[in-house]
């Protein structure tokens, strides 16, 4: 079991440090020889071992190294690392008993597997190929010039909305809506929301909480909602102000102001590194799709459509 642990695995070990059982009392720990402190930091010092299984300094040092930031910072200490290294060497005796149980060849395990080898096979053929000064500063300023409302745009509110058809059932939910929450602020949210599941009857804001935008609306964006509601939304401006019912050729609309948003004001030198994250994602992308259609165009892949959608019972129907 050499093979580099899952993040899952590694959070796991991380767990089980945080909960395991005091060392016992009275049981002194066996004595460093001097050849191995003078190895203290040498990535071959043997720390640990299961039976013939020998666990190294280096490779603890790459199952620490390999936790999210997060969760690495907890383990600085001398201390808080030896906690570390005893929840890796109970996880690994765990694994190695389901492994001798045969559990390792089960299906869901080998799939889940086999995804790991995958996502790591692209991460080292695809993703670190990637590099920042593949980016040229022409394309920043395009992209920083083309999306001018991600880099600069005024206070906005999130608004949440309930749309009835009948005028005097919006009158009962925007009388009960102020009832429950007018003076509660942002922590009315999940009343609003409760509102929302009761009576609104547009399924789509309903199943998204409520969810109407933010306002006003950016220039660049699309009109999700009548004119009538996007003016009344817009004048929306602290948290939990309500309005409404608004009249709309949709019906009537009671909203709820959930959250203020800052306004964002960014030079391009300020933007830049996000603006180069952002264009790396997308040639890693292209880049994962490029290795992944030449990997299947060596392979010999074929796919026999027909004989898939006799079985599937999609014979005869336009895809």
């Amino acid at each position: 079991m050499r093979g580099v642990p899952t993040t899952a695995f590694l959070l796991c070990a991380a767990c089980l440090a945080a909960c395991r059982p005091e060392r016992p009392q009275g049981t002194a720990a066996e004595p460093v020889p001097a050849a191995a402190r003078e190895q203290a930091g040498s990535r071959e010092v043997v720390v640990a071992r299961i039976g013939a299984r020998e666990i190294t300094f280096g490779e603890f040092q790459d199952r620490l190294d390999s936790l999210p930031v997060f969760v690495r910072m907890r383990y600085q200490s001398a201390e808080r690392k030896l906690e570390f290294l005893e929840a890796y060497v109970q996880f690994q005796v765990l694994a190695l008993a389901a492994d001798a149980e045969g559990l390792g060849a089960a299906p869901a395990i080998r799939d889940a597997l086999k995804t790991d080898l995958a996502e790591r096979f692209l991460r080292e053929h695809a993703d670190a190929t990637v590099k920042t000064t593949d980016i040229p500063e022409e394309r920043i300023v395009e992209y920083f010039r083309a999306h001018p409302d991600e880099f600069s745009r005024p206070e906005q509110s999130e608004v949440l909305g309930i749309r009835v058809r009948d005028k005097a059932l919006a009158e009962k939910v925007a009388f009960r809506a102020r009832r429950k929450i007018e003076g509660g602020g942002a922590d009315a949210r999940p009343l609003f929301v409760e509102l929302v599941g009761k009576h609104s009857d547009d399924e789509a804001t309903r199943r998204a909480g409520g969810e109407y935008g933010r306002f006003p609306r950016l220039p660049s964006g699309p009109r999700k909602v009548p004119a009538a509601v996007e003016e009344a939304a817009s004048k929306l401006t602290a948290p939990g102000d309500l309005a409404g019912p608004v009249e709309a050729e949709d019906g009537f609309h009671v909203l709820f102001a959930a959250r203020r948003i800052p306004a964002v004001e960014q030079t391009l030198d300020q933007a830049r590194t996000q603006i180069v994250s952002t264009l790396m994602d997308a040639r890693r992308a292209v880049v994962r799709r490029e290795l992944i259609d030449g990997l299947v165009a060596r392979s010999g892949v074929t796919i026999d459509e027909a004989a898939f959608r006799k079985v599937a019972g999609l014979e005869g129907k336009q895809p």
